[in-house]
């Protein structure tokens, strides 16, 4: 049987540009984009903000920072309309600063 190594075997041949290039592609493949939100979706998520907030919940987020989707579970301490940024402490005790734009979901945990 003939294993073949894919590309691996072609980069001796390659320009150091065309291999850079290659892993800029098979980078950008991995990235996970942020899907676009509608209004509805965007008042909706709004709301659960609030309701977590206010009723001190347990939330997990959903959030796309640098094109990597990433999931937070904890309870929001603040919002600040300010800047646009909310302060979320994790069941670790750490608190992040996250930007109410790269939210994606937000579901209710139950305790």
């Amino acid at each position: 049987m003939l294993k073949d190594r894919g590309t691996i075997k072609w980069t001796s041949l390659m320009l150091p540009e065309h291999v850079q290039m290659l892993k800029d592609m098979w980078q950008e493949d991995k990235t996970d984009f942020r899907p676009l939100l509608d209004e509805q979706l965007l008042d909706e998520l709004n709301r659960h903000l609030q309701t977590a907030l206010s009723q001190n919940k347990k939330v997990r987020l959903t959030v796309h920072i640098n094109g990597q989707k990433q999931i937070f579970i904890g309870t929001i301490v603040r919002i600040c309309v300010g800047t646009k940024t909310i302060y979320f402490k994790t069941d670790e005790r750490v608190t992040h600063t996250l930007q109410i734009s790269a939210i994606t979901n937000i579901q209710q945990m139950e305790d």
